[in-house]
């Protein structure tokens, strides 16, 4: 059993190797044609990403009003603070991550917001990057000691794309992206001016949901 599941795992590590080895020969044959960027590249959440986080605000809104009032005791306290502060706070960060994250791609790297901070991720560091079946971009960097993972939040299911009738281009993205790391002379050109990330407005909203919420909790 031990054997069989070993060899079923080298089996999978072989085929996402050559999977890996024909993407990155399309793409050198993509960009063998493609002239370089020009000016910076910004993406940013779409419609998907801004409902998803006003429904998740609602909810916080919803969970607050709900709530039952405090238990007597220190015990009693810490547990309405977890469940009553915490958990909203969790859905609020979850909010701002759908609808505030975004991508600006310039000569120096890759810059990602998600949720409430941004990385820079110069090109040098950047590894590997992939689309994931939700919609997100995941750029593997090398860290200090081991590699890191940037994810960004899913932009929408495959299915809401095909519904909707709107182009999935998470992996669209993925490829350029790729392109750019691997093919320098293609990046934006070293003059252009740094672009700007999106603007966090839900990060306003969201805030002033969780404090609603445990405002009507507490009170």
């Amino acid at each position: 059993m031990r054997k069989a599941t070993r060899e079923k795992k080298r089996e999978r590590r072989r085929a996402e190797r050559q999977a890996q080895a024909e993407r990155l020969e399309r793409l050198a044959r993509r960009a063998a044609t493609m002239s370089p960027v020009e000016g910076p590249l910004v993406w940013r959440a779409g419609w998907t990403g801004w409902i998803a986080a006003l429904l998740l605000c609602a909810h916080i809104v919803q969970y607050g009003r709900l709530g039952p009032p405090a238990e007597p005791g220190f015990l009693g306290g810490l547990e309405w603070l977890a469940l009553q502060a915490g958990v909203p706070l969790l859905w609020a960060y979850f909010a701002c991550a759908a609808a505030n994250w975004s991508a600006a791609v310039d000569q120096h790297g890759v810059r990602v917001r998600t949720g409430w901070t941004t990385r820079s991720l110069p090109w040098q560091r950047i590894k590997r990057i992939e689309a994931g079946n939700a919609g997100q971009l995941l750029l593997v960097v090398s860290g200090r000691h081991a590699d890191e993972h940037v994810v960004t939040a899913p932009s929408a299911l495959p299915w809401v794309h095909r519904l909707a009738w709107v182009p999935d281009r998470a992996g669209e993205r993925a490829d350029l992206l790729t392109i750019l790391v691997h093919h320098p002379h293609l990046r934006p050109a070293a003059g252009t001016v740094r672009a700007r990330m999106a603007h966090p407005w839900m990060t306003w909203l969201a805030g002033a949901c969780w404090a609603f919420s445990v405002y009507a909790a507490w009170t």
